[in-house]
């Protein structure tokens, strides 16, 4: 049933726990041609397809959700590339930078080579600017909300470019 669900959508998994739930009523016997009567077995095939059936649906809001993420990725993909801008995120717990392929560009890194720490961040970063961005930073930090700072970064070949973080 959740095959057909993930595969089909609601419709074949809703099908899938009917023939399912008329298939265990078959098997279990006579008392399930009748109204609920109370006894372990009707209940026991009622959880059943009360459970199958949230599962199904479960699977439909699932795929409908991953959809929605996948075409909102895209949009962002196809803004960020338009405007020739990239985003970055610093997970303060981890140490872990995430940051999109046109950062990469505008720091004039790529793949292995994009800092991959705080630190390589901010070495990249222009020295006469280096305290600026950490004040920036901290005060975010500390306080929460947004930032902006205008600094310079430094390119591997020693060039400078002026950017907004």
């Amino acid at each position: 049933m959740i095959i057909s669900t993930w595969y089909g959508g609601w419709p074949s998994g809703t099908l899938a726990t009917l023939l399912a739930g008329f298939a265990t009523a078959r098997s279990l016997g006579p008392t399930y041609n009748s109204a609920f009567d109370g006894n372990s077995k009707s209940l026991l095939w009622l959880l059943f397809i009360l459970t199958t059936s949230i599962i199904s649906f479960a699977q439909v809001v699932q795929s409908r959700l991953k959809r929605r993420l996948r075409t909102s990725e895209e949009r962002l993909a196809l803004a960020l590339d338009s405007s020739g801008c990239g985003v970055w995120d610093y997970n303060l717990l981890t140490g872990r930078f995430w940051w999109s392929k046109n950062i990469e560009t505008i720091f004039g890194r790529f793949g292995a080579n994009f800092p991959r720490t705080y630190e390589e961040f901010f070495e990249a970063i222009h020295i006469e600017d280096q305290p600026l961005f950490n004040r920036v930073m901290t005060r975010m930090i500390n306080e929460g909300g947004d930032y902006e700072v205008e600094c310079r970064i430094l390119h591997p070949d020693n060039s400078i470019r002026r950017v907004n973080i």
